[in-house]
């Protein structure tokens, strides 16, 4: 059938980073330091929380909890109501973030991907990487993949120990362009 537009929002002059989803929001941070909460059924906006420094990456982390990373490294955890609940602080910009199993993996410019509990802020494991990060992602809750720039194929560590478990060698002239798919314990 026809697709028909159901609302239209307008919100900020640039983006920042790539939208979080949660189960019916939409969380969008803006060049504005600015991050919109949008209603996904109604295109209402919930919410704007202004931040401190220029945000590079939104995630959520369930429970209506989000997370708000900058260009200093912080990771900062918001709770639905606009309050802070914790802030930790990575060693560089953080490019990306993202939930699974309870916890926050939190990729950051120095090379290292970070196990935040999403309850408290506290870091379960960190990971240095051959380079900095060109992709990260949870495969089933289970492992973590990720590439880097120096890095020529991919690694698979434990998302609940952090300790790598499996390395997939590219040729030369490949490299991952599109998010793995996993089914049946296979990549």
């Amino acid at each position: 059938g026809k697709g028909v537009i159901k609302w239209r929002r307008e919100i900020a002059a640039g983006f920042a980073g790539s939208p979080a989803f949660g189960s019916d929001k939409l969380h969008v941070a803006s060049t504005g330091k600015q991050v919109f909460t949008i209603d996904l059924v109604t295109g209402e906006i919930e919410s704007i929380r202004k931040m401190p420094s220029e945000i590079t990456a939104v995630g959520v982390a369930g429970g209506g909890t989000l997370a708000v990373c900058d260009e200093r490294g912080n990771v900062t955890s918001l709770a639905a109501d606009g309050r802070e609940n914790w802030r930790f602080r990575t060693g560089a910009r953080v490019s990306q973030i993202f939930a699974a199993n309870g916890h926050l993996f939190a990729v950051s410019h120095d090379n290292f991907v970070y196990c935040i509990d999403a309850s408290n802020g506290n870091v379960t494991w960190k990971r240095r990487l051959d380079g900095r990060a060109t992709y990260a992602n949870s495969v089933n809750g289970t492992y973590l993949f990720t590439t880097s720039i120096d890095e020529h194929g991919a690694a698979l560590t434990s998302v609940v120990t952090g300790k790598p478990v499996g390395q997939i060698i590219f040729d030369n002239d490949e490299w991952v362009t599109g998010t793995p798919v996993s089914a049946n314990s296979l990549l």
